[in-house]
């Protein structure tokens, strides 16, 4: 499918720009997989990886990540309908979250 072709670029792309990662296919299915975890994870109401917080829900189709790699906190917009990262954001957006893990809570959340 060309179009998610393109998207894995721009996503590739934005991570080696904003980050410096050299991210491979593989790294960004382990990346999806690890969302795709912890929101089937949440549906079921059982415990979270700590290393794959939920920010905010942007629209209906697309929600704001902070996903832990390689020791970095990335910030990530997934696509619910389309099953995958649409692109990674600039550090400064995830100014306005705590991501270090709340002892009363276990870091389930983010704040």
């Amino acid at each position: 499918m060309p179009n998610r072709k393109k998207i894995h670029t721009h996503t590739r792309l934005r991570g080696t720009e904003r980050f410096s990662l050299n991210l491979t296919k593989r790294n960004l299915a382990s990346i999806i997989q690890r969302i795709r975890e912890a929101r089937k994870n949440v549906a079921f109401g059982r415990p979270c990886d700590k290393s794959v917080r939920k920010l905010k829900e942007l629209t209906n189709t697309r929600t704001l990540y902070a996903v832990l790699y390689e020791g970095t906190w990335l910030p990530i917009i997934y696509s619910n309908s389309r099953r995958g990262i649409i692109t990674i954001l600039p550090e400064e957006e995830l100014n306005n979250y705590s991501l270090e893990p709340a002892q009363s809570d276990g870091g389930t959340t983010a704040r």
